[in-house]
């Protein structure tokens, strides 16, 4: 079923998220007490009443945190737990919620018990076991969920969860141990497996609220007491696997109409059917040998039984109080008939056809206060039965030949009377087809009692088995389908919340209850309306920020640093949005951090320019600076000596202005293209000497004095050898002073 499949995808993801998530909240509460609970098992208790289990293995020592017991008002066992020990939260009677691992493989017997206030449990896959009073007085326990694992539910599992409504027992299963069920007063809805092979005693004893239930093809062993005062239990349809229906196992069940009895059946055990007032008719099919005391004792609507030719014993009682009844035979095989068997069979129309001749026995009080008419068919009969039926009138020699279609024509009737719209096709097909069998039986003049009685068994038959159609689940299917995805940007609580109302759906529900149905959807639909976004924590992300700021991403490659670049404005966005989430938060976190981590170092190229400083006057001696300038700004200067050579490396591709300058000399630039190693000469004069001969002279005078009269222009480093007061400009005071070093009165340099 497609709600099934659906349903699990949600539920596995939501209890993954929840996982997580209430391990986060426990963690964010004050402790208030702790401990050791295993070997490798450690316990603590929150001061919001959470009780964590943490750790691995098995959970083996609970006195720590038992000492806690009235505080607990929610238990979290963490993944890694393995099994919890016998009576793990025994008597915990606040705790209203538990959340059980994936990793779990065993409950202990008395797990939960007495937890008055548990509302809900879902047992997780691995658990092959429910033991022994595992849940026995959760008295609020309304749903439970049981894993597809599961195998056996061993005695008084959900002994008196009187809030329990419904139940589904998966496929797997083998076996309910006795009082499993017992008193749970509210359930009622059962889903058994096709792998049941025993309903043990007293299972669903004293579930007053069970309607209907399907036995499935596999069950072979109906316990004592099993059903016992399932008051609103209707219709029961024994499968053909059962051979005996053991003692008290439907007694007092008082709405019970319809029985549907197997042919393997072999034997009725005492009080079986014991007053089942409602019952209106009993087929006890060929291979029956026994019927029990009190078998039927006090089914007072009870009118027709039809009992196979291989019974030998009838028992005490056996249909003492049957003052509806109208026929019975009395198989052939029968040589006693006991204490009160008919007794206070009161119908002034009851027809009893001993059929058997072979009657050596009849108690006195077995036909006491019997009304109507008994055949016997010997004299030695007559004489037996006719000395104790004293109210009742014996006749010898005449066969009850006429027929009695009173109750099949009243059941065809019943039958055409119910809306079958609400029913699945096959079962209303099936009982159309019952329906107009019994009326052709009607129709046939030659038709015997037989024939009658079983096509009337064969319309309650059809009828205790129609089946309704199952609920609309559309809604539902919708709600799961709009559970968010990312559950781990919400609260714990609020997803705690969305958890609950998800694991609450049953798939199980038919059309006459939708209105369930309808409410397990707005239910989902309410729980995601009300999920809680957490606060969004930026902290780390304002750091990488400001990390990838400080990061110098000249010495990277321009993509890696452009990523990085654009990793920072994304993020500076999701800052600015008020209606970031988390996860928004942390995606664009790792988004920085991954930017960071793949920053590529850049490989530069560069390369040399070198070449010879030359002087006019051939010194040797003065220290000179060479300076590489880029186009940015980046300076790279080396030093040298006059008439030496120079290298300037690490230069990378590029236009540079290289500026030589030191001592006495007139500083000189250059415009070099940088592209490959590059040679590149200098040539520097002293101030003063315009002309380049290495010396200052009146040649010199002459030059400067031409350029500040404006007859001649100087070439620009001539201009700048003429500039000996460094003020940009040729004037008449340079010219005297080169004259003045010239003629040897004031030296330049």
């Amino acid at each position: 079923m497609r709600i099934k499949k659906l349903l699990s995808v949600v539920l596995a993801a939501v209890f993954a998220v929840s996982c997580v998530t209430l391990s986060a909240f426990t963690a964010a509460s004050a402790e208030t007490a702790s401990g050791t609970c295993g070997d490798n098992a450690t316990w603590s208790l929150s001061d919001e009443g959470v009780l964590t289990i943490s750790g691995t293995g098995s959970v083996t020592d609970t006195s720590g945190y038992s000492a806690y017991s009235s505080s607990v008002t929610s238990v979290v066992v963490e993944e890694g737990v393995t099994s919890l020990c016998d009576s793990a939260f025994s008597g915990f009677s606040v705790m209203e919620s538990a959340s059980l691992p994936s990793t779990l493989t065993s409950l202990g017997a008395k797990a939960f018990y007495s937890c008055s206030k548990l509302t809900s449990i879902a047992i997780p896959e691995g658990i092959t076991v429910i033991d022994a009073y595992t849940f026995y007085m959760c008295l609020s326990l309304t749903s439970v969920s049981l894993p597809s694992t599961l195998v056996t539910i061993a005695d008084r599992a959900f002994q008196c969860c009187k809030a329990l409504t419904a139940v589904t027992i998966p496929e797997g299963v083998t076996s309910l141990g006795a009082y499993s069920f017992y008193y749970c007063i509210s359930l009622e809805s059962v889903s058994l497996p096709s792998t049941l092979l025993t309903i043990d005693t007293y299972v669903f004893y004293k579930c007053s609220s069970l309607e209907s239930i399907t036995l499935p093809d596999s069950l072979t062993t109906i316990g004592a007491y099993a059903f016992r005062e399932c008051s609103a239990l209707t219709s029961i349809v024994i499968p053909e696997s059962v051979t005996v229906i053991n003692k008290y196992a439907f007694a007092d069940c008082s709405a019970l109409a319809s029985v549907s009895l197997p042919s393997t059946l072999t034997s009725i055990d005492i009080d079986a059917f014991y007053c089942c007032t409602s019952l209106t008719s009993i087929t006890i099919p060929e291979g029956v040998t026994s019927v029990g005391n009190y078998a039927f004792y006090g089914c007072t609507s009870l009118k027709t039984v039809s009992l196979p030719s291989t019974l030998t014993t009838l028992g005490t009682y056996c249909f003492s109080g049957c003052t509806a009844l109208a026929k019975v035979n009395v198989p052939e095989n029968i040589t006693s008939i006991g204490i009160k068997t008919f007794y206070d069979c009161t119908n002034e129309d009851l027809v009893i056809d001993i059929e058997s001749t072979s009657v050596t026995t009849v108690n006195s009080t077995a036909f006491r206060n019997v009304t109507g008419t008994i055949y016997v068919h010997s004299e030695e009969m007559y004489t037996l039965i006719s000395k104790y039926a004293t109210t009742a009138t014996v006749i010898y020699g005449e066969v009850s030949s006429s027929v009695d279609t009173t109750d099949l024509e009243t059941a065809i009737e019943d039958a055409e009377a119910i809306d079958t719209n609400a029913y699945t096709d096959e079962s209303v097909a099936a009982l159309t087809e019952a329906i107009t069998s019994a009326k052709a039986v009607l129709a046939d003049s030659d038709a015997t009692q037989d024939d009658i009685d079983e096509a009337l068994a064969a319309i309650t038959a059809a009828v205790a088995d129609l089946t309704y159609k199952s609920a609309d689940y559309s809604a539902v299917e919708a709600a799961l389908a709009s559970v968010p995805t990312d559950l781990s940007i919400y609260t714990d609580e609020s997803v705690a919340a969305l958890n609950e109302a998800i694991a609450a759906v049953d798939d199980s529900k038919n059309i006459t209850e939708q209105g369930d149905v309808n409410a397990m959807a707005e239910a989902i639909i309410a729980a995601i309306a009300a999920l809680e976004v957490k606060a969004v924590d930026t902290t780390a992300l304002e750091s990488a920020i400001a990390e990838a700021k400080a990061i110098d991403t000249s010495s990277y490659t321009s993509d890696s640093a452009q990523n990085l670049e654009a990793a920072v404005e994304a993020a500076k966005v999701i800052l600015a949005d008020e209606s970031a989430t988390q996860t928004d938060v942390d995606n664009a976190l790792e988004a920085i951090n991954s930017a960071i981590s793949a920053l590529v170092e850049a490989f530069i190229v560069t390369y040399s320019v070198a070449g010879t400083i030359y002087v006019s006057d051939s010194d040797t001696e003065t220290t000179m600076t060479v300076v590489a300038v880029a186009v940015d700004g980046t300076e790279t200067s080396v030093t040298a000596t006059s008439m030496g050579e120079y290298t300037i490396e690490g230069l990378e591709e590029g236009t540079y202005t290289l500026t030589i300058s030191g001592g006495k000399y007139a500083p000189r630039s250059y415009e070099v293209e940088v592209s490959e190693a590059l040679s590149q000469d200098v040539y520097l004069n002293p101030y003063g000497d315009i002309n380049g001969d290495g010396k200052v002279t009146t040649a010199d005078v002459g030059l400067a004095n031409s350029h500040a009269k404006g007859v001649t222009t100087l070439t620009d480093y001539q201009y700048i050898c003429a500039d000996v007061n460094l003020d940009g400009s040729i004037s008449t005071a340079d010219v005297g002073k080169i004259n003045s070093h010239a003629k040897g009165v004031v030296t330049l340099w």
